[in-house]
């Protein structure tokens, strides 16, 4: 039987998505399996050239909404779209390899809905990192705190990333916010894109931030997929340069009144992360063969 959509869904489940048709069911059906279930799914092609549109047409549910691109996008232009698109409160995006654990809605949407939730404009939770087989790799990847949340102002959160040198929050399968903010905002920034590719994420999560609290799940709510193309060496120092560059320009732009204090040590973060990367990658190699 055929699950009904809500014309006005409280969450917009959005899933960007090229050349993914071994993953991307999957995804989809680790949100169908919500314990939430006011949802729909927009997914949104990006002219993919493999089998992503039939894998995804081969679900019978009417909460998902299939869109097409006439040529590839680019990434950037695509995850907009998928929001653009959505008609929820809230955004979750997802990536098409990845995967949400049966909590995961409930569990966000509730630091909203509850009390004190119109002061926060962002909630984010650890996440696993998994590997091409889904064999668990790394157990609550991201923000750790201790206990079941925490709840900082945005202003302080994004001063402890920058010390960090990364983006603590993570990718944006780890969040959820509202669709107003984000359309406020104009979404993920072109010209953050072409700066700072790396951080495209990170720099939404910073403008958000802005506007209010940030509230984090002590608990992994999701899965990050990682295989043999995201794990290449070649682009270790390309994320580290990002992560410098990029917390020197939250700087010159006035975020969180960072000193050059705290840049220095976000530079060191970002260079001890690059070889914990270096590491991590290249166990993957002795392990998987990559």
């Amino acid at each position: 039987m055929t699950n009904k959509a809500s014309s006005t869904p409280l969450v917009s489940v959005c899933i960007p998505v090229y050349n993914c048709e071994r993953y991307i069911g999957e995804a989809i059906q680790s949100v169908l399996g919500q314990t939430f279930q006011d949802f729909e799914i927009v997914v949104v092609d990006n002219a993919s050239t493999d089998r992503t549109l039939d894998a995804v047409r081969a679900i019978d549910d009417s909460r998902v909404r299939i869109l097409a691109n006439a040529s590839n996008l680019g990434p950037c232009i695509n995850w907009n779209r998928s929001i653009e698109e959505s008609r929820g409160t809230y955004i979750k995006m997802l990536g098409a390899d990845d995967l949400l654990y049966p909590h995961c809605l409930e569990s966000q949407v509730a630091a909203f809905e509850g009390p004190n939730g119109d002061s926060l404009t962002l909630a984010c939770c650890p996440r696993d990192i998994i590997d091409s087989t889904g064999k668990l790799l790394i157990r609550k990847h991201g923000w750790r705190i201790h206990g079941t949340h925490l709840r900082l102002p945005g202003r302080d959160a994004i001063r402890a990333m920058a010390r960090r040198g990364r983006n603590l929050i993570g990718e944006p399968l780890s969040t959820l916010y509202r669709r107003r903010d984000a359309m406020e905002l104009q979404c993920f920034s072109a010209d953050i894109d072409v700066q700072f590719p790396f951080c495209l994420d990170w720099d939404l999560w910073c403008r958000l931030l802005q506007r209010g609290y940030l509230h984090i799940t002590g608990e992994s709510l999701g899965a990050f997929r990682v295989n043999a193309g995201s794990a290449s060496l070649s682009l270790v120092d390309q994320f580290a340069r990002n992560d410098r560059e990029y917390i020197r320009y939250l700087r010159r732009r006035g975020m969180a009144e960072l000193t050059r204090f705290d840049c220095w040590l976000g530079a060191v973060g970002a260079w001890r992360d690059a070889w914990l990367r270096r590491l991590f990658y290249a166990y993957l190699g002795l392990a998987r063969g990559f």
